[in-house]
């Protein structure tokens, strides 16, 4: 919880303080969710008609200020998306421009390139591909009706594109995505998982901490209001713009005097940490001395104990 900067100061500061700690305001985001639900519900099973009514406008408000606020969590994934997008992209233009030339419709343009590929990868099979399955009830000529263009024939009314291409080219595609890229998915999420396993403390540690950063950064307002929070980040950034500041500001969780007691704690804990390093060297290096000198003790009246034997030998 933050501290007022001066015990002195205003009752005020302190219900400031407290108000902006990062515990409360991810109080205050946990119980608006709840809110959200229950209003989620209400709508869904009470008051859900042809025509919205002013609940239900207030629930599409809140969803998108909400996706608007959890775009951010699409970083994560963002590699595979790119990946999965190339490959799809690649297959679709690759399979349009094999069996349809010249579609001018840019909507069954995307839905070839795009759409089918992307079905494609949950298990459905294009069927055009294949010249004896190909049905020309489902296409159109013309492109006069709501039907992709069919392909184009030879002399004996069969479809003229190779098979030899199109064929191999959906196997290796249905091959790498649904064998190669998800699998690939699952392994590195495994080995994520089986890292955050092997330091599952630091990483818990360092997931608190972001997380209270991430709470300093917010305005102190739940996510139905955070809306108001980027006007008002959009206007302090452009006034500093205009002004010209450049002033170093402290961290967001800390006042300045609380930075130094940080600097200065870890400063202190650096040296604790050196001296007991230093320490422990210097004990290992005096053991080390000591069992050296209580061999060589052993080993001199080793070599006292043979002579004698030697003597009475003789």
């Amino acid at each position: 919880m933050k501290k007022p900067v001066d015990k002195h100061k205003k009752l005020l500061w302190y219900y400031v303080a407290f108000f902006t700690s990062p515990f409360v305001v991810f109080s205050w985001n946990v119980v608006f969710y709840i809110a959200f639900l229950l209003l989620f519900a209400y709508v869904l099973l009470m008051d859900f008609h042809s025509v919205p009514h002013p609940p239900e406008l207030v629930l599409y408000a809140l969803v998108f200020v909400l996706f608007c606020d959890e775009v951010r969590q699409l970083i994560d994934v963002f590699f595979f998306l790119f990946l999965f997008a190339v490959w799809m992209v690649a297959f679709g233009v690759a399979r349009q421009g094999i069996l349809r030339q010249n579609e001018q419709r840019w909507r069954w343009i995307f839905r070839s390139v795009i759409y089918e590929p992307y079905l494609a990868m949950f298990g459905q099979v294009p069927s055009d591909v294949d010249g004896t399955t190909y049905d020309f009830a489902h296409c159109t000529f013309t492109g006069n009706e709501s039907k992709p263009l069919c392909v184009e024939l030879d002399e004996h009314n069969l479809p003229r594109f190779p098979e030899w291409i199109t064929i191999p080219l959906v196997c290796i595609y249905m091959l790498s995505t649904n064998i190669l890229l998800v699998n690939l998915l699952v392994a590195m999420f495994g080995y994520t998982v089986g890292t955050v396993q092997e330091n599952n403390d630091q990483v818990w540690k360092f997931q608190r901490y972001f997380l209270v950063q991430e709470y300093c950064s917010r305005l102190n307002i739940p996510f139905p209001f955070v809306v108001f929070a980027y006007f008002y980040m959009v206007v302090k950034k452009c006034f500093k713009c205009c002004c010209k500041e450049k002033n170093m500001e402290s961290s967001v969780c800390c006042f300045k005097n609380e930075d130094n007691e940080t600097l200065a704690w870890e400063g202190v804990m650096k040296e604790n940490y050196l001296v007991k390093i230093n320490t422990k060297a210097n004990d290992t290096s005096e053991e080390m001395r000591h069992r050296f000198r209580q061999l060589d003790t052993k080993l001199n009246d080793l070599k006292g104990l043979l002579k004698e034997i030697a003597n009475k030998i003789k």
